[in-house]
């Protein structure tokens, strides 16, 4: 593991955990949201949202009613939710069940808020298959959720950050693993892009490359903290003016429509064509229709199906209106059949 790096006008020395040091032409740091390298180029702090997660899979047949075979199902209330979804084709069900800790402090060490005490306590309160899937949630671990304010470069000389190191983000959109991979297919295109005889122009490729990523993760960076407030709202005005906003489908009715809910970062799942590897920089691409505040016409864009039933909660129409309203993103960025209320 790289403990740390020594950056020196032709080049790097990376000194690793146990001791071993290499030098280098260029560092590429992916080192995740707590990078030992960060420093090297921003001087800032991750931020803290208070929130914390815990993850787990468990089998369909433990699931438990609310389990859905082929939709990611999406439970929001006031501090809390819980997002599930299959995976391994079905065989288990993935369940992530987050919430606001009321014991966390600035300062307080790890460990010492966000426990399972706090986890059952929050959501004492859900509806029964939301009670009955978080009981079920494995307590061994868990992660408090933290993200940092957008930098203005990721480069310092042959250092360059990347993924989590670079831009990590709050986890409302999905969009950080996207964005790691995106940056690991830019960055490789400019190094094929501007290496001659052998030879890579380190210094132009690493200007381009963070002149084409910082914009696209800092939005995500920057709307992903809202879009946590709208899922987690409890403000009464909020939820009045949602309900005028959102004309839900009538119970039972299946709406499917081409959701893209403008979206200024709802993103287009566009397969790449593996025979032209630049395809995949547009992969993830932000899609820029602009919105006239109608629900029609936001349903009518879409590139997935989406449920919405007269049960859908007041939490859920409000995010709805915010995006009508406010052009604020959307995280239900493919395959979302349905969204359920607590």
């Amino acid at each position: 593991m790289v403990a740390d790096v020594d950056l020196h006008a032709d080049g790097a020395t990376v000194t690793c955990t146990d001791g071993t040091r290499y030098e280098t032409a260029a560092v590429i740091a992916a080192d995740g949201l707590h990078s030992a390298l960060r420093r090297h180029v921003v001087d800032d702090d991750a931020v803290c949202s208070e929130y914390v997660a815990y993850r787990g899979t468990v089998t369909r047949e433990r699931a438990g009613q609310s389990a859905d075979d082929t939709s990611v199902v999406l439970w929001v209330g006031p501090g809390i939710h819980l997002m599930q979804y299959p995976v391994r084709r079905g065989e288990l069900y993935n369940q992530v069940a987050v919430f606001r800790s009321r014991r966390y402090r600035p300062g307080l060490e790890p460990g010492t808020w966000g426990g399972h005490d706090e986890l059952d306590e929050a959501f004492a309160g859900a509806c029964p298959p939301v009670r009955d899937a978080v009981a079920r949630i494995g307590r061994e671990r868990h992660w408090a959720m933290y993200d940092r304010e957008p930098a203005t470069t990721w480069v310092n000389g042959p250092l360059v950050l990347t993924g989590d190191a670079a831009h990590p983000m709050l986890q409302y959109l999905g969009q950080g693993a996207c964005h790691a991979l995106e940056d690991a297919v830019e960055l490789g295109h400019r190094f094929r892009l501007h290496t001659h005889d052998g030879v890579v122009d380190l210094r132009r490729a690493y200007r381009e490359f963070e002149q084409v990523r910082i914009p696209r993760t800092a939005r995500c960076q920057a709307s992903a903290r809202p879009w946590g407030e709208l899922w987690h709202t409890d403000d009464p005005t909020v939820l009045a003016v949602a309900r005028q906003a959102v004309r839900p489908a009538p119970r039972g009715r299946v709406r499917r429509a081409r959701l893209a809910l403008r979206a200024r970062t709802g993103v287009e799942r566009r397969p790449a064509d593996r025979r032209h590897p630049q395809d995949l920089r547009t992969h993830g691409r932000f899609l820029e229709n602009e919105s006239d505040g109608s629900w029609d016409q936001l349903t009518a864009r879409a590139d997935a199906s989406v449920t919405l039933s007269a049960s859908s909660s007041a939490n859920i129409e409000a995010a709805a209106a915010c995006i009508c309203a406010l052009g604020t993103s959307s995280p239900f960025a493919s395959n979302m059949s349905k969204t359920n209320g607590m």
